[in-house]
């Protein structure tokens, strides 16, 4: 147990989980003196991700498809990082974060997560923030675009225009 960056280690490492690197399916928790490092290409689909300590993206592409993830109290980062994990630009990568309660392993689980003590439940497809989270990509040129066709209650998706 240490704290800070001295236990970083990086998503191949299995000592960092409980068990070895996380498989499609697993719920993962990081505890508050653990910092995590993605830095390689890899699509996740998990259960259930908790982060007390930190998860730092850096230098890859990522996909996380997860029922929950909460920050409790923990951090986010998806940003370009030094050696020591303190942002210092853009994120120039693809990250996907995929929310949805298609991913839980029991489907008769009541619909929520208790947050500890405090009475509030965390629902499936839910990315909690009771922490901090640091999201830095590039700039754009503008941070909108025009819709080609209507979208209408209900729809999955919806068709942009390439203009």
């Amino acid at each position: 147990k240490g704290t800070g960056l001295d236990v970083v280690r990086t998503l191949e490492e299995g000592q960092v989980w409980a068990a070895d690197v996380p498989s499609d399916g697993d719920s993962v928790w990081i505890p508050s003196y653990a910092d995590v490092l993605w830095d390689r290409n890899a699509s996740l689909r998990l259960n259930r991700v908790i982060v007390q300590g930190t998860l730092m993206v850096n230098n890859s592409d990522m996909r996380l498809a997860a029922s929950v993830i909460e920050l409790r109290g923990g951090k986010l980062i998806i940003a370009s990082l030094d050696s020591e994990g303190n942002v210092v630009g853009d994120y120039n990568h693809t990250c996907v974060i995929t929310l949805s309660p298609g991913h839980r392993r029991n489907p008769r689980e009541d619909g929520g997560y208790p947050l500890s003590s405090t009475g509030l439940k965390v629902l499936p497809a839910t990315l909690g923030v009771f922490g901090e989270l640091t999201v830095r990509g590039r700039e754009v040129s503008h941070s909108w675009v025009r819709m080609a066709e209507p979208a209408h209650p209900g729809n999955r998706s919806v068709v942009v225009s390439a203009e």
